[in-house]
């Protein structure tokens, strides 16, 4: 099983939980509050370093919990 680093757990998490809200970018740019550049940046896999206000933002939008965001998905 190949590991994948947080930052790509992340973005594959917001990516689905997007989905299943029928949520694009501009639609979770708008209920979390971040810039378009903030949200595109971290949903791309692309962030080393995330605020812990940013993850709850995220998570808020999202309809879940902070740590759901930095689990795993199992398939």
């Amino acid at each position: 099983m190949e590991k994948i680093s947080l930052n790509e757990v992340l973005a594959e998490n917001i990516l689905i939980r997007s989905q299943r809200l029928g949520l694009n970018l501009t639609g979770l740019i708008k209920k979390s509050g971040l810039s378009r550049n903030s949200l595109s940046y971290i949903r791309n896999g692309h962030a080393r370093k995330i605020a812990f206000l940013t993850l709850e933002k995220i998570a808020q939008a999202l309809e879940c919990e902070p740590y759901e965001l930095l689990k795993p998905v199992d398939f």
